[in-house]
């Protein structure tokens, strides 16, 4: 079809001629209406024409690369047909417009011309919207296969729009039928190519349909994947596995084989309910053998049971309390255990119940989750490393939880050093001692090593062989079944310069790791100026860091000068670590939040250098806040995205922690100046406390009451001498800062100073949520135990919280057992009405009157219990001789009659059996008794309406005794 185009143009000439006629014909409105839609059917042709070389185009490259059998030579029968049609209607109008004078007049043509034209322009429409919905097809076929194959090679995110392949396949199939009907004999043949086509689609939609489910399939798993991480690592925060794979990749090949063959572990490992407690000195090696034995029971499982056993670890650390509470800890011990596996549905519904709330699931939830998964197991051992790491408060609560584990699926390995003390495992369990340190083989196999990783060593043993023995043997004998004395040693030896001066060193050996410690600074101070100050400067700020600091926020700590941060004057971390001598590392996190953090080597070190410290750098405390204070003043001010602003966090979180003590006199101007214009800090630090902070504190904030929030006491004393405390002390009241408040009663707070809108401290706290610490500071500092507000007194508000220990102290205290409240009830009245049965008992016997009325609504204690079906208050009061018969002054009801209009039984019973009476003054009680109310009790009417008219008489048989009442209401 080469000449497609010149015949398309000659076509448009035609159709261009004849729409013209529109312009000159009279009165087209009122044309005969074949003849109009004829013309406008004319018209619209043009578009459809102009596209055509388009099409063609398209096809062509559709056939080229073998998606497509049918062409445009299809296009030449309809197109000629066309072409004589226009002709013939051009030339009919040629022949008029030639004959008459003026405007053309209707009609133009007649009826079988018109007929014909509309026919032929419909048929070749037809075939052009044919094509174009295979045009349509070939296109959307494209992008669906191309789609599919890069979902399931990629893993991209893109889903294909069926209905669009759908739709286009009824319309293809549509555009089929129609032209079938209107085509002649002529067309069969296209018909019949389409139709082939269709047929290549339709199998083409199956292979797209296979790819689709593929593709489904992929992101179904990706999202479930997704999901599943995302949970993970909400309910588990801290990761142990990159710090299990850091630990054991120091380990030197073959160390700790002693352990793993020993009797006593072999005992541990295929016993049940085994508790194996490992003890050592520091630096034994304790941390590195557990890791050895987590390796050792992942790895050496037979293959075919390996996924019944389960295998998990902690490692404590001291400075990384904060993040490993108990409850993280056995979440983390579940997701260890979940490694690889699918996760329970109860895990989704805590993330449903606090996700979005942004709260934690208790520590039950936690132990209940880690029991389940547990349960998967045949076998689950857990091994907790550095115990003493761990506060003894903390470190309880997670034993107390552990030893609740099923003991026939668990097996625990706990280290600690010496002197930690483990709470009685209980009858459960069966526990077994083993005792860790450094053996001399292990110790040759790290020897040889180190010298191997020496080049100073290695030289000189090279020319001296026997010097290999030597040292071998003079660490052996010096490093008191400690690895990190050895390697200490290894360390001190490896800076000698000469034989002699290695013969020399190993004679000088120290023998503890004091004194090892001493001999590095003297290496530390020996280097020049510059990197003895950034050493020292570097191990101060870890061994004083709140928390570990990642390689970023160090950097930035050390660059802060009297400007602030200077950028210009960063190190960077291997500059770092080569003049601290090893005694700093950094090492892979648990934590969520950071990726890696710098560690000292051992938390000897820790000790060695706070000792240090105290005696020849005693104004460290006092440089590290100053840093802190610097770096907020220049930085926030600057602030735009606390991304480039690494130190900001730690910055914000912990400069007044850092304040207290020493610093408060060192540098007490300066920080004074902070508190007076920090109005920049706070906001930051209630912005990043939110969530965490039950009791933020407010923007407005003094400086005496953000000095007691952070207990830094010297300021207080200091603010409260010269300007007086204020309001503070109820500002701090209000707020729940028990400490804060006990800060500045120390300090000089008068517990009885009074604001004209606060009143009393006192007055606040009776004022605010309940806060039992809060009483019992200011009862201490000699706040009225008796102060009466809306609420009542302390003892109203301890006894309406059931608090049995602060209302025996309130008690003690003296407090009014009948006072009454800002509604007139009493604390026992208080009690009695929520169901408080131990609170009604103690006020009871500290002498509360039993029959005390003015209550709303119902009275006495008695009346409001009876009212409340709260039982076994009725029976404490009964027994405490309180009226039964007693009224409610204002309405005159009885125990019984509000005890009825409940329908409680059990109280109904308790009342009768002490000869309450059923009515008062004339009333009827609408009562609702049923059999079960009193057992061998006949009843002649079980419930009747409140109605004078339907009231009767029944009657209660109880034992001899025969009780008439009056029933009122049915119920």
């Amino acid at each position: 079809m080469a000449d497609l185009v010149g015949l398309v143009a000659s076509i448009l000439q035609l159709v261009d001629a004849v729409a013209k006629t529109r312009n000159y014909v009279q009165d087209f409105r009122n044309a005969p209406k074949d003849q109009r839609k004829l013309l406008l059917e004319i018209q619209s042709l043009r578009t459809l024409l102009k596209e055509l070389p388009k099409i063609h185009e398209s096809i062509k490259d559709r056939r080229s690369k073998g998606r497509l059998i049918g062409g445009t030579e299809d296009f030449e029968e309809p197109l000629n047909q066309l072409a004589q049609a226009m002709a013939q209607l051009a030339k009919r109008l040629d022949k008029e417009s030639r004959s008459t004078v003026g405007r053309l007049a209707w009609p133009l043509w007649g009826k079988d011309e018109v007929k014909e034209g509309l026919f032929t322009i419909e048929r070749f429409k037809s075939l052009i919207n044919l094509w174009l919905e295979m045009d349509i097809w070939s296109s959307v076929e494209a992008l669906a296969v191309n789609s599919a194959k890069q979902q399931i090679d990629g893993h991209t995110e893109h889903t294909l729009n069926q209905k669009v392949i759908l739709e286009s396949q009824a319309n293809i199939m549509g555009a089929v039928k129609d032209l079938a009907q209107g085509q002649s004999e002529h067309n069969e043949h296209t018909i019949s190519t389409l139709q082939s086509s269709l047929e290549q689609q339709q199998s083409a939609r199956a292979e797209i349909s296979r790819y689709l489910k593929d593709v489904a399939g992929i992101q179904e798993s990706e999202l479930e994947a997704r999901k599943r991480d995302k949970i993970i690592k909400w309910y588990s925060p801290l990761n142990f596995f990159p710090r299990q794979a850091e630990i054991i990749n120091t380990r030197q090949p073959g160390t700790g084989e002693w352990f793993l063959e020993n009797d006593t572990f072999k005992a541990w490992k295929s016993g049940t309910n085994q508790v194996l407690l490992c003890r050592g000195m520091p630096g034994a090696g304790k941390t590195v053998l557990g890791s050895i034995v987590v390796d050792h029971l992942r790895t050496a499982t037979n293959v075919t049971t390996r996924e019944e056993i389960g295998v998990a670890i902690v490692y404590l650390n001291h400075k990384e309390r904060e993040e490993q509470s108990p409850s993280n800890l056995l979440a983390s011990l579940w997701r260890q255990l979940v490694f690889k596996r699918p996760i329970s549905p109860a895990i989704h519904q805590l993330y449903e119940n606090h996700h979005e709330p942004n709260t934690r699931p208790s520590i039950n939830d936690d132990f209940t989750v880690l029991g389940s998964a547990i349960t998967e197991y045949s076998k689950v051992y857990i091994v907790i490393d550095a115990l003493d790491e761990y506060l003894e408060k903390e470190r309880d609560i997670l034993l107390l939880h552990l030893f609740r584990l099923d003991p026939t699926r668990v097996n625990l390995l706990l280290t600690s050093r010496p002197h930690i003390k483990i709470q009685d495992v209980g009858s459960k369990w069966v526990q077994q001692t083993l005792e860790i340190r450094a053996t001399a083989g292990d110790v040759r196999l790290l020897v040889d090593a180190r010298i191997s990783q020496s080049r100073q060593l290695s030289k000189h043993i090279q020319s001296r062989p026997e010097l290999r023995k030597e040292i071998e043997t003079g660490i052996v004998r010096s490093n008191g079944g400690m690895f990190l004395l050895a390697k200490l040693h290894i360390d001190s030896l490896a800076a000698q310069l000469t034989v002699r001066q290695i013969r020399e060193a190993l004679n000088n050996m120290p023998e503890d790791l004091d004194s090892s410690y001493d001999e590095v600074m003297d290496r530390i101070n020996r280097q020049g100026k510059r990197q003895r100050e950034l050493c020292w400067r570097a191990l101060f700020w870890i061994t004083n860091a709140m928390r570990p600091l990642c390689p970023a926020e160090m950097t930035e700590a050390l660059a802060v000068g009297p400007a602030g941060l200077d950028r210009d004057d960063l190190f960077d971390m291997d500059t770092i670590l080569s003049v601290c001598a090893g005694l700093l590392v950094v090492v892979p996190t648990s934590s969520g939040q950071l990726r890696e953090v710098i560690h000292l080597a051992h938390y000897t070190v820790q000790d060695y250098l706070e000792r240090r410290q105290a005696a020849k750098f005693p104004h460290t405390p006092s440089q590290i806040t100053e840093t802190c204070i610097l770096y907020l003043r220049f930085e926030l001010p600057r602030l735009r995205s606390s991304k480039h602003h690494a130190f900001l966090n730690y910055a914000v979180d912990y400069c007044l922690v850092h304040a207290r003590g020493s610093p408060e006199l060192d540098i007490k101007s300066s920080i004074l100046s902070f508190l007076a214009d920090c109005s920049r800090w706070l906001e930051k630090w209630n912005e990043k406390h939110a969530m965490t902070e039950r009791r933020p504190l407010p923007t407005s904030a003094s400086r005496l009451w953000i000095a007691a929030y952070f207990s830094l006491k010297d300021i207080c004393r200091c603010l409260i001498q010269e300007e007086g405390a204020g309001v503070a002390l109820q500002d701090a009241v209000s707020h729940g800062h028990t400490n804060a408040a006990r800060i500045l009663l120390r300090y000089g707070a008068d517990i009885d100073a009074e604001d004209t809108i606060y009143g009393t401290a006192m007055d606040v706290a009776l004022a605010h949520t309940y806060n039992p610490s809060i009483f019992t500071l200011l009862i201490e500092h000699g706040a009225d135990v008796n102060t009466n507000g809306i609420y009542g007194s302390a003892l109203h508000v301890a006894a309406r919280n059931d608090d049995h220990n602060t209302c025996r102290f309130l008690i003690r205290r003296n407090a009014d057992v009948n006072l009454r409240g800002g509604t007139g009830n009493t604390p026992l009245y208080t009690a009695a009405s929520l169901g408080h049965h131990g609170i009604v008992r103690l006020l009871l016997e500290n002498g509360a009157e039993a029959n005390a009325n003015g209550g709303v609504p119902h009275g006495t204690a008695l009346i409001t219990a009876a009212a409340s079906g709260h039982s076994e208050v009725v029976r404490i009061l009964l027994a405490h001789s309180a009226d039964i018969n007693a009224t409610n002054l204002e309405a005159g009801i009885t125990a019984l009659y509000a005890a009825t209009l409940e329908g409680d039984d059990e109280v109904i019973r308790l009342l009768l059996e002490h000869g309450a009476g059923y009515s008062q003054e004339g009333r009827s009680a609408p009562m609702r008794i049923s059999r079960k109310t009193l057992p061998g009790s006949s009843f002649h009417v079980g419930a009747y309406r409140h109605s004078s008219t339907l009231s009767v008489y029944g009657e209660c048989l109880l034992g001899a005794a025969q009780l008439p009442y009056r029933l009122g209401p049915k119920i």
